[in-house]
């Protein structure tokens, strides 16, 4: 059994996500200090049978939950900071800002777990955690040295997350780490997974399935108020949890209103299930085969984003020396890029299947491309009508 469990939350910005984990952690420290003691009056909607289910949880054993929220690391000034470089930069360059602090996150998170599995209680009651750059920095594509500053502010953001959150404790602990962010793609979620399986964890998560209506309702109450657009893009997007794919068994859906006990009794049910049974390094063929599918699946809708980009950008470059008119050309712009968002959504889907081209890379790419040239042709057409 772990004492660690990694438990991401799925949905997109509106669907309840951060309400539910206040309410969770309340919960949990209800649990904690229920457990040889008197029931609480804090106990979620004072449930007649939390006592007794509490009883059954009851062990030496306490919870410690550590919200990671992406809203609190990547604070209002960042986001400031990176939306302003989106206006002086390339599309691509915004993008890979942003996949830079995801990346980093990921980084301290692996680094988090590695410090909490080397807790040794009840000698070490408190812990000060202090993540490493220079770890980071190492992993990084890009070049280091340009990624120092913003590295350092999400150090800094994170340790004091974290710290604030950690309780003196004795006796055994299991560790909660809740991974708050829209985890849209499943690939998003699965750099999660494959740090569990490195540092045998358990893994668990949390889908939090919503219309769109509703999520643009609760948008406009949100402290951080987030594009309608952007929910709108998400929305298309949002890759939700599936059984089909095996590193997602331990998932539960989360679709009540209510903070009720019984359903968060559900969720950590599922975490100790997912204690008992932490992610294991690939021994059987049917989880090789899946990893293989999660990478090349992503690697292939990678792969045709950039090519799409590049078509798309050519089109513009050969519409603004053909077409006068700027309003035309923002229309046909538009359109544009809802040919390139059908083509992905169809190959995400898997109603649009790649051919098998052949393996010469450079025969690979350049029917690849054309490939998706002609596709990215015939629904511009029909756009245009």
């Amino acid at each position: 059994m772990s004492s660690v469990c990694l438990l991401i939350l799925c949905g997109v910005p509106g669907a309840g996500k951060s309400t539910w984990v206040q309410h969770f952690i309340s919960f949990m420290q209800t649990l904690n200090d229920n457990l040889g003691g008197t029931m609480s009056n804090n106990c979620p909607e004072n449930d007649s049978d939390f006592g007794e289910r509490e009883n059954k949880k009851a062990t030496s054993n306490h919870y410690e939950v550590i919200h990671i929220a992406y809203d609190s690391l990547i604070d209002e000034e960042l986001e400031t900071q990176l939306i302003e470089t989106s206006r002086n930069h390339s599309e691509e360059k915004n993008e890979s800002d942003w996949k830079l602090c995801r990346k980093v996150i990921v980084a301290f998170v692996d680094q988090l777990i590695e410090e909490l599995l080397s807790f040794e209680f009840p000698n070490q009651n408190f812990h000060q955690i202090f993540t490493k750059t220079d770890r980071v920095l190492s992993i990084l594509s890009k070049n280091p040295a340009d990624c120092i500053p913003l590295v350092e502010k999400l150090q800094i953001a994170f340790d004091d997350l974290v710290n604030r959150q950690m309780r003196k404790r004795s006796g055994s602990v299991r560790w909660v780490l809740v991974v708050d962010d829209n985890m849209y793609y499943a690939s998003m979620r699965y750099e999660y997974f494959q740090i569990a399986r490195r540092q045998m964890t358990g893994f668990a998560q949390v889908s939090f399935p919503v219309d769109l209506k509703t999520a643009l309702d609760c948008n406009q109450v949100r402290n951080r108020h987030v594009d309608d657009s952007v929910i709108v893009d998400m929305f298309k997007k949002l890759e939700m949890p599936s059984s089909e794919n095996l590193w997602e068994k331990h998932t539960a859906t989360w679709t009540h209103k209510s903070a009720d006990s019984e359903s968060f009794f559900k969720v950590l049910d599922l975490i100790d299930e997912a204690l008992r049974n932490p992610a294991k390094q690939i021994e059987d063929d049917a989880e090789s085969v899946e990893e293989s599918r999660v990478i090349c699946s992503t690697n292939v809708l990678h792969q045709a984003d950039i090519a799409l980009r590049r078509i798309l950008g050519m089109h513009l470059k050969e519409t603004k020396e053909s077409v006068k008119s700027k309003a035309e050309r923002s229309r046909i712009a538009a359109l544009c890029n809802s040919a390139r968002l059908q083509i992905l959504e169809e190959l995400r889907n898997q109603t649009l299947i790649i051919p098998l081209f052949e393996t010469k890379e450079l025969n690979f790419e350049n029917e690849f491309i054309a490939f998706l040239r002609d596709k990215f042709s015939q629904k511009l057409t029909a756009l245009l009508g």
